[in-house]
């Protein structure tokens, strides 16, 4: 028998803690793997059929979206300076209630900003972004529109229904670049599905 585990909110990495456990007492017998939640667990990887419900590849969250609203603010300014891709940070207050359920990982969704209610396709990662080795929890959308000046200090407002994958390290930044990008491009294929184009229309997204 074959057992995957899901990780604990505790300290350390879902590979850590599966380390932890094959060297404790307690063992659980045909443990191979931890995985950081549900949404993370690729079935096809111990030999079971793959889920037959994803969308372009992305694990539809129809019935249990998540819903952010906050004020745009500077963040590390790694985003547009280094990764050469201008994500938001949205105040802490605003994501305090938002994340602290939230499973860490790359999600797509749709955005809104400021007063204007046009809704735009977003890619955002949640969690600590191991390659920078951040110690809060935080939450960066890129809207995948062009705009013509940073909105700091205006609202944004994020409906985020679709899971991609979850957070991983990198070898080297243009590692992770090709990997954003990827996934923004997956993100797009994704949010055309009829399945979540409807969320382009929640309320939500209204001013």
């Amino acid at each position: 028998m074959k057992v995957v585990g899901i990780s604990s909110n505790g300290p350390g990495s879902a590979k850590q803690q599966l380390e932890a456990l094959r060297d404790g007492e307690n063992m659980h017998t045909g443990l191979v793997d931890i995985v950081p939640s549900l949404l993370a667990f690729e079935p096809q990887r111990y030999g079971l059929p793959p889920f037959d419900d994803l969308i372009g590849g992305t694990i539809p969250m129809v019935d249990d979206p998540i819903y952010i609203k906050g004020e745009v603010v500077a963040g590390f300014g790694r985003g547009s300076k280094e990764l050469g891709i201008p994500t938001a940070n949205v105040a802490s207050e605003a994501l305090r209630v938002a994340l602290s359920e939230a499973v860490t990982g790359i999600y797509a969704g749709f955005a809104s900003v400021g007063s204007d209610p046009t809704p735009h396709k977003m890619v955002m990662s949640i969690g600590y972004n191991p390659f920078y080795g951040n110690t809060h929890k935080t939450a960066e959308p890129w809207i995948l529109s062009e705009f013509p000046a940073p909105f700091y200090g205006l609202q944004i407002r994020l409906v985020v229904c679709s899971y991609i994958r979850p957070e991983a390290n990198f070898t080297s930044l243009q590692a992770l670049i090709d990997r954003i990008h990827e996934d923004a491009n997956q993100s797009r294929r994704a949010l055309d599905h009829p399945q979540l184009s409807s969320f382009s229309n929640d309320v939500f997204l209204k001013p």
